[in-house]
């Protein structure tokens, strides 16, 4: 029997034999807190609560995406993305969000973005690596310069988030994962 997976790579062969918990956030964007009255020290109450909660269970590696319920619905919020991300391009305000880059020539997808994150903490305050980038896909980040969806700025729709949470060991393998991923979802956005 031919092995394809070299045992010095034990890593990945435990990546699946092990259980992966696929978690689902549904998300009606036309409920998110406005831009300026989000709070990081009430994250986990509100609307948000419960995905900020559960999200903050998650330490080790993920690989994650945006869904829409049907591929017409993401076409639409593609629309508007990709006209808000040209907005911003040309914005005087002192803070530009960036939105990820279209995927040109890609039509009749359901997913919007996927992603990848490593495992652990922020040691400032606790948040996991995941809720810290789902915090900047919402459009929560303060800064605006780390690219993600910005849902709060622009989006009325409603979106399934998935996260796949990984067997710990699998970070070396993140980047081939999220690769894969978006081979077989083709989300509209964000290049690969």
């Amino acid at each position: 029997m031919i092995t394809l997976i070299p045992k010095s790579h034990a890593g990945l062969l435990a990546l699946f034999k092990n259980n992966l918990t696929h978690h689902k956030f549904p998300i009606d964007c036309k409920k998110l807190p406005a831009y300026g009255t989000y709070n990081r020290s009430t994250r986990k109450s509100g609307y948000l609560g419960k995905l900020f909660t559960d999200l903050d269970n998650i330490a080790g590696p993920v690989i994650y995406w945006f869904e829409a319920e049907s591929s017409a619905e993401a076409d639409r919020q593609f629309k508007i993305i990709s006209s808000y991300g040209k907005k911003q391009k040309r914005t005087s305000q002192k803070i530009r969000r960036v939105v990820p880059l279209p995927n040109a020539g890609i039509t009749g997808s359901k997913v919007l973005y996927v992603g990848k994150r490593e495992e652990g903490k922020r040691k400032k305050d606790g948040f996991t690596f995941i809720a810290d980038r789902m915090e900047m896909h919402l459009g929560y980040n303060p800064s605006g310069k780390n690219q993600g969806l910005q849902l709060a700025h622009w989006n009325d729709g409603m979106l399934m988030i998935h996260v796949v949470e990984l067997a710990p060991g699998a970070e070396p393998y993140l980047t081939a994962l999220e690769l894969l991923f978006a081979i077989e979802f083709e989300p509209l956005l964000g290049r690969h």
